[in-house]
């Protein structure tokens, strides 16, 4: 594979949309949804709270999906035969998870569960198995993303690159130089045809770095790329297109605002960095005069699959769109494909087998732009986007049948979110 010698920055999403958005009698609605049988809570013959569902498919097959709450993975196990999920096994793994997005991984029949030190082991019901320790300097040298390609466990930690077999056997190492003989450890990997994409968004400065793992016993760096910009971070990532392109979703901010746009790979040598900020005319989120009005796509969440499905913001209208990313995109990265009612900055969208899995989070009450939401906010859609119009299939919130069986204190269910889910 040819080598990435710069990435340039494509124009593309700037200010924030409140969430969630209010009712607009203007607003274009979703194609006709199929209607659903509605079904009470699933009868388990256990006292464990399950989740109450607005919509449901009974006799359909849905994904089990193992999530992170707090220092709790959980199962949620679909029951074809009423249609809903009911809560399943529960492991507390008694530490805080990494600032990484990413933390829960299957392989094989194994979980592997990311805490700030270590991955947990568990069998397919939560039982562990065994743990692997990650010790480091904070905070560049911590644990910090794990991946997959189903073979191996890819692991940055200690300033390094690590490839593991599912017993925690080192296979091969590689440092993240960034020269001076200092190291960075990434915070979120993405693998794709034998190449590990990081991004390292854990201290300045930041990086982002491809890895050959063609020879799991012999990584190595093969591009390594400098972010610039005031209050840069490098949030998410994908790869979509044969020859395979790679998309960064990047952030900064500004006393008078922030904004967001997507860096894009390029094959002609140029510069060893990412795009500077200064050469972007990216608006803030906050405009600072009434004649520069918000404009402009954010992305709210995204899958990592080819192609990559997202949620997106329309800033001017306020209304969110279901969205796929263009295998070959010219100016846009995303073909609008329905519009939706739901959708808030960070949720977590995972798809699997043609559908797609969203969990919207509550929030806390930090910050004057969200809304005061409690556990009852969490809620899970499931939405069939094998063919257009798309279908709601089941929609339940999951939050407090959740806060019940894990006995969550009042502080923790007032700010309680779903970090990650994977459906399995």
């Amino acid at each position: 594979m040819h080598p990435l010698s710069a990435l340039t920055a494509v124009f593309f999403l700037l200010t924030a949309c409140a969430s969630p958005r209010p009712a607009d009698t203007a607003a274009p609605q979703p194609a006709e949804k199929d209607t659903l049988t509605n079904t009470q809570r699933a009868s388990t013959g256990k006292s464990v709270p399950q989740p109450e569902t607005k919509h449901s498919l009974t006799g359909e097959p849905m994904a089990d999906l193992l999530l992170s709450v707090g220092t709790h993975a959980v199962l949620l196990n679909w029951q074809a035969s009423t249609g809903t999920y009911s809560v399943g096994p529960h492991l507390n793994i008694g530490d805080t998870y990494p600032k990484t997005k990413k933390i829960l991984h299957q392989l094989g029949n194994a979980f592997f569960i990311l805490t700030d030190k270590s991955i947990v082991k568990t069998t397919s019901d939560l039982k562990r198995i065994a743990a692997q320790t990650f010790d480091g300097e904070a905070p560049t040298k911590l644990l910090g993303a794990a991946a997959t390609d189903g073979r191996h466990l890819f692991v940055s930690a200690q300033g390094d690159f690590i490839v593991l077999d599912a017993g925690f056997k080192e296979l091969g190492r590689v440092p993240l130089d960034i020269g001076d003989g200092k190291t960075k450890s990434a915070h979120d990997l993405l693998i794709r045809n034998q190449i590990a994409y990081a991004l390292d968004n854990i201290m300045r400065p930041i990086y982002a770095f491809m890895i050959d793992v063609s020879d799991p016993e012999k990584p190595g760096v093969i591009d390594r790329r400098l972010g610039q910009g005031v209050n840069l971070h490098l949030d998410d990532q994908w790869v979509t297109g044969e020859p395979p392109r790679w998309y960064i979703k990047a952030t900064y901010a500004l006393h008078s605002g922030w904004g967001q746009y997507v860096l894009v790979p390029e094959d002609t040598p140029k510069s060893d960095m990412l795009a500077r900020l200064g050469a972007l005319q990216v608006k803030f989120a906050f405009p600072p005069s009434a004649e520069s009005p918000p404009s402009g796509l954010e992305l709210l969440s995204l899958t990592r699959t080819d192609p990559a499905w997202a949620v997106l913001c329309d800033v001017a209208s306020n209304r969110n769109y279901l969205a796929k990313s263009i295998a070959k995109p010219g100016n846009d990265l995303f073909e609008k494909i329905d519009v939706v009612d739901f959708g808030n900055k960070n949720d977590v969208l995972r798809f699997k087998d043609g559908l797609l899995y969203f969990i919207t989070k509550a929030r806390d009450c930090k910050s004057a732009r969200w809304r005061c939401q409690s556990e009852a906010a969490v809620t899970l859609r499931i939405i069939d986007v094998r063919d257009f119009p798309t279908k709601l299939l089941v929609e339940t919130q999951i939050g407090v049948s959740l806060a019940d069986t894990l006995k969550l204190p009042e502080n923790a269910r007032k700010f309680m979110y779903v970090r990650d889910f994977i459906p399995i």
